[in-house]
C-alpha cells in the first residue's frame, strides 16, 4: 500500500467518525515504524497495521576463530528503499484479543 493510499484510508475513516485510535510506534531493534489504526466496522473492531522499514541489503558476520570468542552480526540496509508491510487483525469479544485476517480470506471477484 502507497504512503498516499494510506493517507487516504485514514482520512475517509476520518471522515465517517469510524476511527477509534490511530499509534505509531519504533521497531525493536531495527529500524522502522508500525503505525496502528484501529476503526469500527460492520465486522466489528478492526486493527490496521502498516510496518515501514529500510530495505535490508546485507547481514556480515564478524567472527574470531578462538574458542570463547563472540559473533557480531551488523545488517546493512538501504537509505533510500523502504518496505511497507500491510496487515489487518478483527477483535474478538469472546476470546478478547486480534485474530490476524489473512489474504486467502477475502473474496475478491473474479
Amino acid at each position: 500500500m502507497t504512503d498516499d493510499r494510506w493517507q487516504k484510508l485514514i482520512e475517509s475513516l476520518e471522515d465517517d467518525k469510524r476511527l477509534e485510535s490511530r499509534a505509531t510506534e519504533d521497531l525493536d531493534g531495527r529500524p522502522g515504524t508500525v503505525e496502528r489504526i484501529i476503526a469500527k466496522t460492520p465486522a466489528g473492531r478492526v486493527r490496521l497495521s502498516r510496518t515501514t522499514e529500510p530495505k535490508r541489503l546485507a547481514e556480515k558476520a564478524f567472527y574470531s576463530k578462538r574458542g570463547g570468542s563472540t559473533v557480531a552480526v551488523q545488517k546493512i540496509y538501504d537509505e533510500t528503499e523502504k518496505i511497507h508491510v500491510f496487515s489487518i487483525e478483527i477483535f474478538s469479544p469472546v476470546s478478547n484479543n486480534w485474530t490476524r485476517v489473512e489474504a486467502n480470506q477475502f473474496s475478491l471477484p473474479h
